[in-house]
């Protein structure tokens, strides 16, 4: 069985999703990728700041 490789994450590109999930290896910018998401969809009006959870699951991103 061979792995299908997932495109390239463009933070930037239009989303239609509502709840996105970000889940790669360590040192991949997954922290990077989710800030941009928050500051684009809260740019573009989709979200408000209390409508925003964003969640990491290590102490060096939430230092970010």
């Amino acid at each position: 069985m061979t792995a299908t490789p997932t495109p390239a994450f463009d933070p930037f590109e239009e989303l239609d999703a509502t709840i996105v999930s970000v889940e790669a290896s360590a040192g991949t910018g997954k922290t990077y990728t989710l800030a941009n998401l928050a500051t684009l969809f809260l740019a573009q009006g989709r979200v408000t700041s209390s409508e925003l959870l964003m969640v990491t699951f290590t102490r060096a991103a939430s230092g970010e």
